[in-house]
């Protein structure tokens, strides 16, 4: 879990385990990456996935993936404007 604070306060985290699965080789997948309301457009989101990047690099992941909820498209236009590229969609069911 990583966390970007501003003046001593926590203002985004994100949780980012390094994982390899059949269709990526070792990546870093960031789950729940969220940026508080009051803080967004500030640059702490670009921070946090700039950090994300560089920790994940170090590590030796080929790729920093992530899942974008359907109706997010403010995160969506985020994540592609930083250059991360849409490849695929989550299919789930709820049990």
């Amino acid at each position: 879990m990583f966390g970007c604070f501003a003046d001593g306060t926590l203002v985004a985290v994100a949780g980012v385990p390094v994982q390899r699965v059949l269709h990526h080789a070792r990546h870093a997948w960031i789950h729940d990456s969220v940026v508080d309301e009051a803080h967004r457009s500030a640059g702490y989101g670009t921070a946090l996935l700039d950090f994300v990047e560089d920790w994940a690099r170090e590590r030796g992941c080929e790729y920093v993936a992530l899942a974008v909820r359907s109706g997010n498209d403010d995160a969506l236009r985020f994540y592609e404007g930083a250059g991360l590229d849409q490849w695929s969609h989550v299919i789930e069911t709820e049990l």
